[in-house]
């Protein structure tokens, strides 16, 4: 079983998420395609962060029309924060028949010796990268040993952020058209509770 892993906040999943994993699904040979909730970015401030079990939900409900799409909480029981390293060994030793690749933007590759014991990722995953908007530079990207395994992917680019979505149901405005329809109702409901 050929799995993609695609980590994330996921602060909320919107269609710039589930479209990339849909081109990657078409253009790759990925059997499914794992979206890993994260609890917490080791490099990221938490301030913002939804609540585990809401960014979970609505990332559920927004896959839930996708059969080679999965979603996973694994992290949500590991000990924080959480590193990538670590989740990978995990995920190995409970499913050691699955041949795991992880998905990053280029924006990460080029923090990608920050990350916590990233030679062990580098030389057993292979690492699909793709290109962020602005990122088209390739000069401030540092040599990693055994670059065979990063994998540079031309997947379209989706002018989409979780930010821009949350500011807008701070201010009561509609999110149609960045998020699956399927998960409208459900933000609004956690909006009407007082919840995000």
């Amino acid at each position: 079983m050929n799995v993609l892993l695609y980590f994330g906040s996921f602060n909320p999943i919107h269609n710039g998420h589930i479209n990339l994993a849909r081109y990657l699904s078409d253009h790759y040979d990925f059997d499914s395609i794992w979206f890993v909730v994260s609890p917490q970015n080791p490099l990221k401030p938490k301030s913002s962060l939804w609540d585990n079990d809401i960014r979970y939900n609505i990332a559920k409900k927004a896959l839930s029309d996708y059969s080679n799409f999965f979603v996973s909480d694994i992290e949500f029981g590991m000990p924080q924060p959480n590193y990538t390293a670590n989740t990978l060994r995990r995920l190995s030793g409970m499913y050691p028949n699955y041949d795991f690749s992880i998905l990053i933007g280029e924006d990460n590759l080029k923090i990608f010796y920050k990350w916590f014991d990233y030679q062990y990722i580098i030389d057993n995953y292979k690492i699909y990268v793709y290109p962020r908007l602005g990122d088209n530079e390739d000069n401030d990207i540092p040599k990693y040993n055994n670059e065979n395994n990063i994998i540079r992917i031309n997947a379209p680019l989706f002018n989409i952020s979780s930010t821009i979505i949350r500011n807008r149901l701070q201010k009561s405005e509609s999110v149609e058209g960045l998020v699956p329809d399927n998960v409208i109702e459900l933000i609004n409901k956690y909006c009407e509770e007082g919840r995000i």
